[in-house]
This record gives structure tokens, C-alpha cells and sequence, in this order.
């Protein structure tokens, strides 16, 4: 008879475990989509419901990274500790352990105290000289007159202005400065691109912190290298400009 209710209890529950279980994995589904379109935040509230339907760690620790990669450190560590309770093996724990410490504030930083201020040595006052009788001022000798100067002094040389033709080449040098700057800058965002797609495709949004921070630096460079670009070229484009200016002259 037990065995019979526990059988009729069974069939009615399995079809919404089922149900929750498959509602979970859309919602994860939904998460690693919005992570790998950068929507971090929206990407973590996807994992945390995938959870609560379907409690398997990886919904969890999932949810941690986008949490703190969002820059929430103070959600992310209840949901890492959370993960570590019911983490499957050691490396998983010792991942959350790991993305946990980045969340950690750095110590302070020991500044010595400055030196205390040496004390004066007060010098006794030296005694002034004893004033000494002048002569009388004899009469002033006859003032004078000088005629003023008919030859009008010759004005300053003008500073001399760079020639058109080091303009010209200072606009050349900076035009193919710009190029290859450019040029490298394309390479590397193309790279990153590249990179970006394998890891949604393997990992995503489970990559290490290595793979990660590495594909972070590659991207920080070709920003950096697109505002080097824009900068000469500018300088570029003003050389040109005088250059055209002096020439109309």
C-alpha cells in the first residue's frame, strides 16, 4: 500500500520538476546570452532564477561572476560563499575562493610620520655701528642737457617660424604615424574580437580570471592605440593647415 502512494506521489510531482528544471535552463540559456552581449547585470538576475527553479552550483557560481564582474562586490560575495558550501570538487571551491579575494579591499598603505621640526637656535642680536659725522654735500655740478637721439632705434628681429616645407613633413611623418597606429589598433581589436567569440563559444560566462584579464588587457591596448591615432592625426591635420595658411600669404 506505502509503496503504491509513494508510486501516485511520485508520477505527480516528476511533471513539475521537470517543468522547473526546463524553465531553469531557458533562463540560463537567456544569461549566458545577455553576459556575452556584455548585459552583466541582467545576465546575473537570468542565473539567480535559473537557481531558485533548478538548484545546481553552476547557476550559482555563474551568478557570482556576473555579479562581480558588474562591480558588485558586496552581492557577490554572499552568492560565492553560498557556492562554496555546495561546490562539487575542490577546484570549484578554489575558484570561488580566488574571484572571493578580488573582492577583498586592499590593506592600507604604511606612510612613515614626518620628522618632527628642528628648534630654532635664537643668535644673540648684533649691536648696530655707531653713526658716523657725513661730510657737507658740496654744491651739485650744473645739470645737463643732452639732445635726444635722432636715429630711431632698429625694432627686435621677428622670431623665426618653422619653413612650410618642415611643416610639410611634419604633416607626412604624422599622417603615416597615424596609419600605422591605426593599423595595429585594427589587429588587436580584431584579435580581442576574435577571442571574445571563442570564449562565449567554450566557457562563457565559466572562464578563468586569466582568460579573462588577458582578453581585457588586449582590448584596453587597441583603445589606447585608436586615441594615440586620433591625437597625431590631429597634430597632422593643424601642421597641414598651417602649412596651406602660409602658402596663401
Amino acid at each position: 500500500m506505502l509503496s503504491r502512494i509513494f508510486l501516485v506521489l511520485t508520477l505527480l510531482t516528476a511533471p513539475a520538476a521537470a517543468d522547473s528544471s526546463s524553465r531553469a535552463a531557458r533562463h540560463f540559456a537567456s544569461g549566458q546570452l545577455l553576459f556575452a552581449q556584455g548585459r552583466l547585470r541582467d545576465a546575473a538576475a537570468e542565473f539567480k532564477r535559473a537557481f531558485e527553479l533548478d538548484p545546481r552550483p553552476r547557476y550559482l557560481y555563474d551568478a557570482a561572476q556576473s555579479t562581480r564582474m558588474a562591480g558588485d562586490c558586496a552581492t557577490a560575495v554572499p552568492l560565492y560563499q553560498a557556492f562554496a558550501r555546495i561546490a562539487p570538487d575542490e577546484d570549484a571551491r578554489n575558484a570561488a575562493a580566488q574571484n572571493l579575494q578580488r573582492c577583498q579591499p586592499a590593506p592600507p598603505v604604511e606612510t612613515a610620520a614626518p620628522p618632527e621640526p628642528a628648534t630654532a637656535v635664537e643668535e644673540p642680536p648684533v649691536a648696530a655701528p655707531a653713526p658716523t659725522a657725513e661730510p657737507s654735500p658740496s654744491a651739485p655740478p650744473p645739470a645737463t642737457t643732452t639732445p635726444p637721439s635722432l636715429v630711431a632705434a632698429a625694432p627686435p628681429p621677428a622670431p623665426a617660424k618653422p619653413s612650410s616645407a618642415r611643416l610639410r613633413w611634419m604633416g607626412g611623418v604624422g599622417g603615416a604615424t597615424a596609419g600605422a597606429l591605426l593599423l595595429s589598433a585594427t589587429i588587436l581589436e580584431g584579435q580581442g574580437a576574435a577571442r571574445f567569440d571563442e570564449l562565449t563559444r567554450t566557457c562563457a560566462p565559466s572562464c578563468s580570471s586569466a582568460r579573462v584579464s588577458s582578453l581585457e588587457r588586449e582590448l584596453d591596448a587597441a583603445t589606447g592605440l585608436f586615441v594615440a591615432a586620433g591625437l597625431v592625426t590631429a597634430a597632422a591635420v593643424v601642421a597641414i593647415l598651417i602649412t596651406h595658411a602660409r602658402a596663401r600669404r
